[in-house]
């Protein structure tokens, strides 16, 4: 599937190179074009519903102009996944990655994907372990080596509300 990268404010503007991206690329960026504000950061989502529902939740790096990194949780064939969907490609080929909040840290290791547009946690019950961690926290913030994701932050203070549906569609 190729997509065309845009490189300006507006996803709807048209410059930029022609990238070859995997399924949750595009649905995160999709589900972006939803948003009202560039200064809006709650969640949003999409649930295609049915007996194997595909459910998304993104929000997007606070601080940094459109079109910006996307923070994606996914349940998607009964597996749960979280996702940093990037603009520019990691740089590194370290996965080492520390995710931080206000009740903590964990170190952890994550995987790069789609020629490092997509950095990608542990899937299913590590994955489900990792977010459960996340849940009631204000904020998220990366620390990495690479520069493409140290120091990204996420908004994370509706994230109880909103991964509700996503937790019933994944049956945790």
């Amino acid at each position: 599937m190729t997509k065309f990268f845009v490189r300006k404010c507006s996803f709807n503007q048209t410059t930029a190179t022609s990238i070859k991206h995997v399924p949750a690329w595009d649905w995160a960026y999709e589900l972006e074009k939803n948003r009202t504000s560039t200064n809006e950061t709650a969640f949003l989502s999409s649930n295609s519903g049915g007996d194997n529902p595909k459910v998304l939740i993104t929000t997007p790096a606070l601080g940094r102009q459109p079109p910006r990194p996307i923070l994606l949780f996914s349940c998607v064939d009964n597996i749960t996944r979280i996702q940093v969907i990037l603009v520019d490609p990691i740089r590194s080929g370290s996965n080492n990655i520390t995710l931080k909040t206000n009740h903590g840290a964990i170190k952890t290791q994550w995987f790069i994907r789609d020629n490092g547009y997509v950095f990608e946690g542990s899937r299913g019950l590590p994955g489900i372990q990792e977010i459960q961690q996340l849940i009631n926290a204000e904020k998220l913030t990366l620390e990495s080596d690479d520069p493409v994701l140290d120091g990204l932050v996420f908004n994370l203070s509706t994230l109880p509300q909103a991964i509700a549906p996503l937790r019933s569609a994944c049956h945790w």
